[in-house]
């Protein structure tokens, strides 16, 4: 289990103990406040975040809805390096408390159970600008705003079995003056994928009419585990060619990869024109496929 979490919550006698990094800096009076500066992945060093806890009691009225991460895209792709921001809004409607003081909200991804993930991916403060305040009868004052911010996923933060598994998303909202706590979620959120690539090679190059033409290719995709890309065995692969007076593709035949994720396929030439790999993608790796490689038949 990896928890990008920066600051623990504990339950102690049904109340919540914060460490004190958790505990966010005020924020400025005014209709709009921008977002924390994102900081360091390390727990030790990065104030202001918290995650779920265990039977967490919400106790705060704040609500979200119109929930949205990453713009309902199906799945977001990590390799081996690159960190991979994952944007999301949201609206939160607070009644009885200022969520323009001594407030922090933000929203995580999670796989697994919220109350013990198997895996959690903590985002950067959210940014909200005010949308409206009303005064209820009995003089109750709900603010509402609209909030934004990324979970910034890196593939350090990233394990096997995250790959096609289900996430979701966790908000929630806390208040330094009071330490109330709100939290709200398992909304949708999209599947990480690993990133894959695909080679290819045609040849001869030339070709004399009638004989075949060989592609050759490699099909690779990150491993989280070791930070590199490796062979990825057994999985479909279509032989594709189009001439060069089309800009249309056919598919002449579906190869497997060999246990080091390479793979060869063969078909006669009858005209010029564009020979590719490609790959279709799979629950856990997303697709792949290479421009093409020209050859002229003579």
């Amino acid at each position: 289990m990896r928890y990008r979490a920066t600051a623990a919550i504990a339950v102690v006698s049904g109340a919540l103990a914060l460490t004190t990094a958790a505990i966010p800096a005020a924020q400025a009076t005014g209709p709009a406040h921008p977002a924390a500066p994102a900081g360091s992945r390390s727990p030790a060093t990065t104030s202001g975040r918290l995650a779920p806890a265990v039977n967490t009691t919400n106790t705060m009225n704040v609500t979200f809805s119109n929930v949205d991460i990453d713009k309902g895209a199906a799945y977001v792709a990590a390799g081996t390096t690159n960190t991979v921001p994952v944007p999301y809004t949201y609206t939160l409607t607070a009644t009885g408390v200022d969520p323009t003081k001594d407030f922090s909200t933000s929203l995580d991804l999670y796989r697994g159970a919220v109350a013990s993930p198997d895996n959690l991916l903590s985002g950067n403060h959210a940014g909200c600008e005010h949308a409206s305040t009303t005064t209820g009868a009995g003089g109750a004052t709900t603010v509402t705003e609209t909030c934004s911010g990324t979970v910034d996923i890196h593939p350090d933060d990233l394990a096997t079995a995250d790959a096609g598994a289900t996430w979701k998303g966790v908000a929630y909202a806390f208040d330094s003056a009071t330490s109330g706590w709100a939290q709200h979620g398992t909304w949708p959120a999209p599947t990480i994928k690993r990133w894959g690539t695909l080679t290819d090679d045609a040849n001869p190059e030339p070709v004399t009419k009638g004989d075949d033409v060989t592609v050759t290719g490699t099909l690779s995709r990150a491993s989280w585990d070791t930070h590199k890309y490796w062979g990825y065995a057994g999985e479909p692969v279509k032989l594709q060619f189009r001439p060069a007076t089309s800009s249309t593709y056919t598919t002449l035949k579906t190869v497997t990869t060999n246990s080091d994720g390479e793979v060869t396929a063969s078909s006669p030439a009858t005209v010029d024109g564009y020979w590719r790999l490609s790959f279709a993608g799979s629950t856990t790796t997303v697709p792949s496929t290479p421009t093409g490689d020209y050859v002229d038949v003579r």
